[in-house]
């Protein structure tokens, strides 16, 4: 039984992935959406995990007041549309910041490598050590350069992100259709 569900359930994910790579905006547009999901699932999970723990022994109010508060913005966050769309700004904000702070450090890296390397050379010679270094400058240099051009185009940061979420949702069902058709696989 168990087999022939993750089975269905991995080619259930495989189409739910196909659809967010043919529609990776609308997809990007449900993140706010689940994220409020989350922080409701979060809020009345840890709700009841101090109700049930607070029976036992002494637990904090500040935990049941942080679970509160988690179920509240959630709540909002799921109720609102507007608030959705905030969030998903957010999101391409900090994908944007991310690719341009990683970018900065992908450069040094490259240069603390070249540096290393002339160091390695100088005592030793020839050597195969960051032979290479220029490849991380480059990379580097990418990465700020997708990360300025997502700025002034955000929706290309959205479908980029909608369309990696639809490629890893495929994964994870290819891996539990891997599962329900493997043979040994202990049930």
């Amino acid at each position: 039984m168990r087999k022939a569900l993750s089975l269905l359930f991995g080619i259930m994910m495989i189409v739910d992935g196909v659809i967010c790579v043919a529609m990776p905006g609308i997809t990007f547009l449900t993140l706010g959406y689940m994220v409020g999901v989350g922080m409701v699932l979060d809020g009345i999970g840890r709700v009841v995990n101090w109700i049930q723990l607070h029976k036992e022994a002494d637990v904090s109010i500040w935990i049941l007041v942080s679970a509160i508060l988690s179920l509240t913005l959630g709540i909002v966050l799921v109720g609102s549309e507007a608030m959705q769309l905030v969030v998903d700004a957010f999101i391409i904000d900090m994908a944007i910041v991310w690719l341009i702070a990683i970018g900065l450090m992908r450069i040094g890296y490259a240069f603390r490598i070249k540096k290393a390397r002339s160091a390695i050379q100088g005592l030793h010679g020839d050597t195969t050590f960051g032979r290479h270094w220029w490849i991380a400058l480059i990379f580097g240099v990418l990465m700020i350069l997708c990360g300025i051009t997502g700025m002034f185009m955000p929706s290309a940061v959205a479908e980029t992100i909608g369309t990696l979420i639809g490629i890893s949702i495929i994964i994870s069902g290819a891996n539990l259709v891997h599962f329900g058709t493997s043979s040994w696989m202990i049930y």
